[in-house]
């Protein structure tokens, strides 16, 4: 279902816990939540973003809830060699899901040249918002 939403394709091992209540006729008038945790696997990118094709992870982990419309993102962490990011925000979703409004804000941050550690200066915050 992830990859039929996000139009990618995503591998690695899922483990986790989703509960929805509502109907299948008015999806947008049910609530839920979902708290998940995707270990060593892949997802492909849409684009080229800071010279990645893929981005390969260790662990994502998600929670998140979905009221009113929103899917409210309390936490989404991605761990891997390449970055380490972290985002919170809501999506309101769209009759026609790719419309859906994204608001989304966290931080990235990339690894030192020399591989030490992950460099704070590198640390990127970004606020993305997107309409249909």
């Amino acid at each position: 279902m992830a990859q039929a939403v996000l139009a990618r394709q995503i591998s690695g091992t899922l483990k986790g816990s989703v509960g929805f209540s509502g109907t299948a006729e008015a999806l947008k008038n049910g609530t839920g939540d979902i708290d998940f945790v995707i270990s060593n696997g892949a997802f492909q990118l849409i684009e080229n973003f800071f010279g990645f094709d893929k981005i390969e992870f260790t662990r994502v982990e998600g929670k998140a809830s979905f009221r009113n419309g929103a899917l409210k993102i309390n936490q989404l962490t991605l761990s891997s060699g390449q970055l380490r990011a972290s985002l919170r925000g809501n999506i309101i979703i769209a009759d026609n899901i790719p419309d859906s409004q994204i608001e989304l804000s966290g931080t990235m941050e990339f690894p030192t040249q020399n591989n030490s550690g992950y460099s704070s200066a590198s640390a990127a915050r970004s606020a993305i918002r997107r309409r249909g």
